[in-house]
């Protein structure tokens, strides 16, 4: 019989606790997730945490640990209690679950929105993801008029027609459709001679 793949339950703390051991929120996490796995028959978990690292910095001890049994072919699933206990970095998070975890033939399971609130069981896996994911564009601040300006607003627009672009893609869209509405200006009205 061939060894069984893990599901990996991933809990991240970023803030120091005064506490010694782990803090009262990683272990919430650890009861939450343990919970969820059971009530939705996911077996062999093992818990991974990271107390006390950023989100941003994904060179923390048991993340790169969780790497290593996913290049040793070792994990099944990934559960974490939100999107923000996966990363900070949007753009890395992204690419872990777009690219990687797929790639890689894991399931990611994000247990809650980034808002908070539960996600249905029809949606618990990566699916709603993009939506969440939003790029940010950082551009340098300035004058409101000139340069910077120009820049700013192409980016924001570039980012809203990525954000379309990945949701389209996710949940199987067609392109969207050339608007009929016309953008042409219209005459300015002359009053009548009389």
């Amino acid at each position: 019989m061939a060894n069984q793949k893990y599901t990996i339950l991933y809990g991240r703390l970023s803030q120091e606790d005064d506490l010694k051991g782990d803090s009262n929120s990683i272990l919430n996490q650890q009861m939450l997730m343990e919970k969820y796995a059971r009530d939705n028959g996911f077996t062999n978990a093992k818990f991974l945490y990271d107390d006390g690292y950023s989100g941003t910095n994904f060179n923390r001890p048991a993340w790169n640990e969780l790497l290593a049994l996913i290049e040793k072919d070792e994990v099944e699933t990934l559960i974490v209690k939100d999107l923000s206990r996966l990363g900070r970095d949007y753009l890395q998070v992204g690419y872990y679950t777009e690219i990687y975890f797929p790639k890689k033939g894991i399931r990611f399971v994000a247990m809650h929105r980034p808002t908070g609130e539960p996600m249905s069981s029809s949606s618990r896996t990566a699916h709603w993801l993009p939506a969440a994911i939003m790029p940010v564009v950082k551009v340098r601040t300035g004058t409101r008029s000139g340069k910077n300006s120009t820049r700013r607003k192409n980016g924001r627009a570039k980012a809203a027609a990525m954000r379309r672009r990945i949701l389209r893609a996710s949940y199987g869209l067609p392109k969207a459709q050339k608007s009929t509405f016309s953008s042409t200006r219209t005459k300015t009205h002359t009053p009548m001679s009389r």
